[in-house]
């Protein structure tokens, strides 16, 4: 039976900005191998990004590289709501641009918001946590891209939630520190 892994992650301004293009390629490197690693051993052939700026769509186009290699793995992206990137710049390594080519490309887009009760759709940072715990709920693995100078288990932020979630409900997690490129399982 094939496996699946989410990824969760820090946004741009928490990383390297929105320029940085050497910065997050650095990251796909690290990324690359480690999910050659699962695919291999752990049978892993289904991949859930958010779809956010930052790792989330770093995390989509690395696997979107790997299924050129392994067609049999599955690229999905859940979203809290469409429209998400409504404030964003149109081009740019994390613009609209961008964001509508990796949906057009996903093998299969959930949106949260379109499975939620009606009172609770309209409560944007809800969704995005409902989107993150929709995530791990759907994985067998988490990989986080968070510092490992900072304590996800009391920092507040929406990767720190997510690997709380996770770890509560006894999903590995495999970490990568982002400014290290060190890799740990917690």
């Amino acid at each position: 039976m094939s496996k699946t892994i989410c990824f969760t992650g820090r946004r741009p301004k928490d990383l390297f900005g929105y320029y940085n293009y050497d910065a997050y390629k650095e990251i796909q490197d690290v990324l690359s191998p480690i999910l050659e690693a699962h695919y291999t051993a752990n049978g892993v052939r289904n991949a859930i990004s958010g779809g956010a700026q930052g790792f989330d769509q770093l995390a989509f186009w690395t696997v979107y590289t790997f299924s050129k290699k392994h067609p049999d793995m599955k690229n999905t992206v859940y979203i809290p709501f469409y429209g998400q990137d409504g404030r964003w710049m149109e081009n740019g390594l994390f613009g609209q641009h961008e964001y509508r080519r990796m949906l057009r490309l996903a093998d299969e887009v959930k949106c949260v918001k379109d499975m939620l009760p009606d009172g609770d759709q309209y409560n944007i940072p809800a969704l995005m946590m409902k989107r993150n715990e929709a995530m791990v709920d759907d994985a067998d693995i988490v990989i986080a891209l968070y510092p490992f100078d900072m304590d996800w288990k009391t920092m507040s932020g929406g990767t720190a939630n997510c690997m709380r979630y996770a770890y509560r409900n006894h999903k590995p997690i495999q970490q990568i520190d982002p400014f290290t490129k060190q890799i740990q399982w917690v």
